[in-house]
């Protein structure tokens, strides 16, 4: 899923001392796992992943099915989990931006290139220069410093759709069978999605795309989601996310002040802090 690297609140005042408190940041969800990087830059991770994905030391973390990678502060990939085509083995190379997808794994390098690692059977070949990336399945999209994206390569067994051309994007994510984007307006594009998975009207702020639905975050940090669960999971959101990740089912997480926040599986809710 989509890597989010926002806090939720802004940074405190510079006060020369590296180690004041920062906010919660980094959320990252896939399947029924879930991180994040708490106040002091420790990773914290819960379901199936967290066996293998808390061994990361790295200031960003970027979780995907079987594996997860992240960055060390000298912008380095670090990874972890299953290892069938080398998508935990990175290259030496130094990125600003690492994101994972199924046995496949991208970093941005510093000239804003994609370099990936893992399958060879579903190796993009997208070319830069871009200023963020987005993975889902085997899809990676790439992002302009003008806002428009280019995509390459499909989720899973879900199509090879991609979003339009043309359109400054300020969010893009990918998830499920189907991808989402907002434009300058906040406004909802979506690809391989029936028209019930787009979110109506404009003004979002945030959006993600889940197995089968797609929450929306507006300006206030009120959850909107549409499809599959959609009308359950807008009644069960918080009203103070800063930050969206969804997961599979209808698992669905935010970003607060207080640390992530999962509704939609009860039995995750229960096991985050």
């Amino acid at each position: 899923m989509l890597l989010l690297l926002l806090a939720c609140a802004e940074p405190p005042a510079d006060t020369g001392d590296s180690a004041a408190p920062k906010e919660w940041s980094s959320l990252s969800v896939t399947g029924q796992s879930v991180c994040a990087l708490d106040p002091q830059g420790l990773l914290h991770c819960w379901g199936p992943a967290a066996e293998w994905a808390s061994e990361l030391d790295s200031a960003t973390v970027s979780l995907g099915r079987n594996h997860a990678c992240g960055l060390d502060a000298e912008g380095q990939a670090h990874c972890a989990g299953e290892d069938h085509y080398g998508e935990t083995q990175p290259p030496s190379t130094a990125f600003l931006q690492v994101v994972v997808g199924d046995s496949l794994s991208c970093g941005l390098t510093l000239a804003g290139e994609p370099e990936c690692w893992g399958w060879e059977r579903v190796m993009p070949s997208l070319r830069g220069p871009f200023v963020e990336l987005h993975l889902a399945g085997h899809q990676l999209c790439g992002v302009h410093s003008d806002g428009t994206v280019d995509c390459d390569g499909n989720m899973s067994t879900c199509g090879e759709g991609a979003p339009e051309a043309d359109i400054a994007y300020t969010e893009v994510d990918q998830g499920g069978c189907h991808g989402c984007a907002l434009d300058e307006d906040g406004r909802a594009h979506c690809w391989n999605a029936p028209q019930a998975l787009i979110p109506p009207g404009d003004g979002w702020v945030d959006i993600s795309a889940g197995q089968g639905f797609t929450c929306v975050l507006d300006a206030e940090g009120s959850t909107s989601c549409y499809g599959h669960a959609g009308e359950h999971l807008t009644e069960t959101a918080p009203s103070d996310a800063c930050a969206l990740d969804a997961g599979d089912g209808t698992l669905m997480c935010a970003l607060l002040d207080s640390g992530p926040s999962c509704w939609g599986l009860s039995d995750m809710s229960a096991a985050l802090p």
